[in-house]
């Protein structure tokens, strides 16, 4: 029995709330629309700010043969720096220099790190976009010629590296010559030698045959005198065309080797010039600060008028019920009076 009174109960609440909504329910259109009317009126009276933002990253001093990239100075340093406003009032100085733009009271920039990247985001808000755009470029600039010495710096330690290589390669190239001429000499030489052989095989040849004739001659009683000289000077030819045989041995067991070191020195200079490659390579990887996104497509951040319409319709639509059932109770109460 208590449950369905309190049931009952429950439905006349729930009745008189609808019917005191619907009784003031142009009350509280008006109201509501009246809120949101004055706060769009609002949102017109409001300077708009805008969001830039600009990304950049440390400059690259070295990429290690694993991979390792060494920067100019560590996200983490750079942002420290920037939100301690080292860079500040050198802005300050060029917004005055420029006389375009009203100096800020103050330059309130905001770095954010993003993860996975040695990138900077910064943001800057202002309600004038290009002296925001102005801000933003100038810190890139000051920061981009605060970190040029260090990357000069290792600039140049890699040209002197790369000049001593191209001396040294200079250097290699009068000794290649020389070891050219040698071998042109030994190949004169080795020339004259196939040539002497030749001549003294065609000579030995001739003393063999002569010899072979007195032989044949010896038993009409020609002298054996003639036979002993031929010998002599047969095995003497023998022994001359040896000499020359060792020596042209000689000479293309040292062409062979001089022909080896040609073959080392452009292999080595090979290797030298592949060196400069890489490090010239490296050379022009390096740099100060890297400007990965320029200040640009501004966003509006306030005022945020789709917020602040939601905002006051809330509020709107709240406060008029609340005084509908407050001049419902002011009625009520009166009436039973």
């Amino acid at each position: 029995m208590n449950h369905s009174v309190n049931g009952k109960e429950k439905n006349i609440e729930l009745i008189d709330i609808i019917r005191v909504l619907w009784r003031w329910k142009v009350l509280i259109i008006v109201g509501t629309a009246f809120a949101i009317l004055v706060m769009a009126y609002v949102n017109t009276l409001i300077t708009p700010e805008y969001l830039l933002n600009m990304v950049v990253r440390p400059g690259t001093l070295n990429i290690s043969n694993n991979g390792q990239i060494t920067y100019v100075d560590s996200a983490e340093n750079i942002k420290a720096m920037i939100e301690a406003k080292t860079f500040n009032q050198e802005i300050k100085d060029l917004i005055r220099a420029e006389k375009k733009f009203k100096v800020p009271d103050q330059i309130k920039l905001s770095v954010a790190l993003p993860p996975g990247t040695a990138s900077l985001d910064i943001s800057y808000i202002t309600s004038d976009i290009d002296r925001g755009v102005f801000i933003l470029n100038q810190l890139g600039t000051l920061l981009e010629a605060k970190f040029i010495p260090i990357a000069d710096y290792y600039r140049k330690e890699i040209e002197r590296d790369i000049e001593n290589i191209k001396l040294e390669i200079q250097r290699q190239e009068p000794i290649i010559q020389n070891v050219h001429y040698e071998i042109k000499m030994i190949d004169n030489r080795v020339h004259e030698l196939q040539d002497d052989i030749k001549r003294v095989h065609s000579n030995t040849e001739r003393l063999i045959e002569a010899r072979n004739k007195i032989l044949s001659s010896k038993q009409t009683g020609v002298d054996s005198i003639s036979v002993l000289l031929a010998t002599n000077s047969i095995q003497g030819n023998i022994s001359i065309a040896n000499n020359f045989k060792n020596e042209l041995q000689n000479n293309m067991l040292t062409r062979d080797k001089l022909s080896l070191e040609i073959k080392n020195i452009q292999s080595t200079i090979k290797l030298m010039e592949e060196n400069i490659k890489k490090l010239s390579f490296k050379k022009d990887i390096i740099g100060s600060i890297r400007i990965l996104k320029a200040p640009s497509s501004p966003i509006q951040v306030e005022p945020d008028k789709k917020r602040n319409l939601k905002i006051a319709f809330v509020a709107g639509l709240t406060f008029m019920i609340l005084l509908s059932f407050f001049i419902e109770y002011l009625m009520h109460h009166k009436i039973k009076e």
